[in-house]
């Protein structure tokens, strides 16, 4: 990865889960700028956005929204999605201003809390640290395959690319997004790009995670594709069979289309905290694999 100031930009963006069109609207004007010739759809669905380049079989889905906290009354505040903080974590608003969430059993809550109001959010004050191995900071679940997308579709022919919502608390847009990649866009075939749990089988520095089986089962054929595929072009890649988590594929399992889905992830330690950490040599391998499949996706036709 080059393009470490999208990155920044990107995990800077205040959008929980529910308030993802901040993201959709930097994507835009970025793609406005950097690639004119991606065509955007934000009108099949309120909160999803497609960005479509030339021919593609298989689409990508990259869920863009992150966990945070939302205001309830006093000083009291509930979570968005699972955020994990030891005892505090800075945190700030859409305006940018900051204050300070504690952990207080099973319940946060919130310094100056007289000067908010009830339902404002607040999301991790952004921070984010470069160094030649790792890269640790905010959101980089999953502002990292955003970046990722964005400059796959900046520098491919043919690609699609599906950025959703809601994935950090209900997976509420992905269900209706199959509708409109069967029916639309004659796709039958979806990976997700996501990041996931840095385990005692899934370490950093070791490739591409391939998972077997979260929560939920992916479809067994598609994945052996795509492990065969990895296997063959010698790409590092690990194996995950976890009994825990999900992603946009679970809501794509509950859909009534005849979607296949795989995961391929990126190893995070610190899962949801305000100190995420990746491999850089983790996601030059995942860059690497996206370019791989979209390159292959013409063999991989719609049934």
């Amino acid at each position: 990865m080059h393009n470490f100031s999208l990155l920044q930009q990107l995990c800077s963006i205040h959008a929980p889960s529910g308030e993802e069109y901040r993201v959709f609207d930097f994507v835009q004007q970025w793609l406005k700028l950097n690639d004119p010739h991606a065509i955007i759809d934000r009108d099949s669905l309120y909160n999803a956005m497609f960005i479509k380049k030339g021919f593609s079989s298989v689409a990508f889905l990259v869920h863009v929204d992150t966990v945070g906290f939302i205001k309830q009354y006093k000083q009291k505040v509930l979570p968005i999605g699972s955020p994990d903080i030891a005892n505090y974590a800075n945190v700030k608003t859409s305006s940018g201003k900051i204050y300070r969430v504690f952990s207080a059993g099973e319940t946060y809550q919130i310094d100056d809390y007289q000067q908010t109001n009830t339902g404002t959010t607040f999301t991790y004050e952004t921070k984010l640290n470069v160094n030649s191995n790792y890269i640790q900071g905010t959101y980089l679940d999953n502002r990292l395959h955003v970046t990722i997308a964005l400059e796959t579709i900046a520098n491919s022919e043919n690609c699609l690319f599906v950025f959703t919502s809601n994935e950090e608390i209900s997976g509420g847009c992905t269900e209706k997004v199959a509708r409109i990649l069967y029916e639309s866009y004659h796709i039958n075939k979806t990976i997700i790009l996501d990041t996931t749990f840095a385990s005692e089988g899934i370490l950093l520095d070791k490739g591409v995670v391939l998972s077997l089986k979260d929560e939920y089962l992916p479809s067994r054929p598609w994945v052996d594709e795509i492990h065969q595929l990895l296997y063959k072009t010698k790409i590092p890649f690990q194996i995950e069979v976890a009994d825990f988590g999900s992603s946009d594929g679970a809501y794509i399992s509950k859909s009534p289309y005849p979607i296949q889905w795989c995961f391929l992830g990126i190893a995070c330690q610190n899962y949801h905290s305000p100190d995420e950490k990746v491999s850089l040599y983790d996601v030059n391998l995942m860059e690497k694999t996206v370019n791989l499949l979209i390159m292959q996706n013409t063999n991989l036709k719609f049934i």
